[in-house]
């Protein structure tokens, strides 16, 4: 029959994409890397050819491939303190997530622990806030009671002139038959987009990160593996 299968190799759900130093991309795990929730991911080459035509209709006698760009985009819907500087473009590796927790009821200051921390009204809603450093006065102005919190918080820099670093990156999906999984991994790659932070009503907001795979050069991490690989490989049994 016309256009019949020969494989049950589909391709139907999410994946998992994980985040981390480039040495250690191919032991990178879902439990520390992963970014959490991430849908549409796709991983896409868009190819450009230098044409050589002739005869008077011009048609193409001969091609040359002159670039053959790799990306991949996907949608993360998790808003926590790496994913942030990872949209930022900033190296979100080494945050201590488990920094962030709520600390007590409110003192006259700040706890002395170094970080930033807000304090927080405990009433519905919750936006009377005031954000400080270790050992800033809390001001009576705010009017803040007795019920208010203290938070330790992660401190995100939004617009830091940091130089962008390379980080590596593993992503696994699963396909639906056989529990099948496909691999791709990226060696050195960039986030070269993904910031946006919206409160909307009408759906859940999510960052669009788009990764950038870069070739590896001698000296990068697995570059005698990738050199004659290319910029990412992809493990599949089917």
């Amino acid at each position: 029959m016309a256009g019949e299968a020969k494989s049950t190799s589909f391709v139907l759900g999410t994946a998992t994409v994980m985040i981390g130093p480039r040495a250690d991309v191919f032991e990178l795990t879902p439990e520390e890397h992963s970014i959490g929730l991430v849908k549409n991911f796709t991983l896409s080459g868009d190819p450009s050819y230098l044409d050589l035509t002739h005869g008077v209709r011009n048609t193409i006698v001969y091609s040359v491939m002159t670039s053959f760009p790799i990306k991949a985009t996907m949608e993360v819907f998790e808003f926590t303190s790496k994913n942030l500087m990872y949209g930022l473009g900033l190296d979100g590796t080494g945050l201590d997530t488990t920094a962030a927790s709520t600390t007590g009821t409110v003192p006259t200051i700040f706890p002395t622990a170094t970080g930033w921390y807000v304090c927080q009204e405990n009433t519905e809603g919750r936006d009377l806030v005031f954000a400080g450093q270790q050992n800033a006065d809390i001001p009576d102005s705010m009017g803040f009671t007795a019920a208010a919190r203290i938070r330790k918080m992660n401190m995100v820099p939004v617009g830091k002139k940091d130089e962008q670093p390379f980080l590596g990156a593993k992503i696994v999906g699963i396909l639906p038959e056989g529990n099948e999984p496909v691999t791709i991994i990226i060696p050195k790659m960039r986030i070269q987009k993904g910031f946006t932070l919206a409160f909307t009503t009408d759906n859940y907001s999510n960052m669009p990160y788009e990764f950038t795979p870069f070739d590896t050069v001698p000296g990068d991490a697995h570059h005698t593996i990738f050199k004659d690989v290319g910029v990412a490989m992809m493990l599949t049994g089917n």
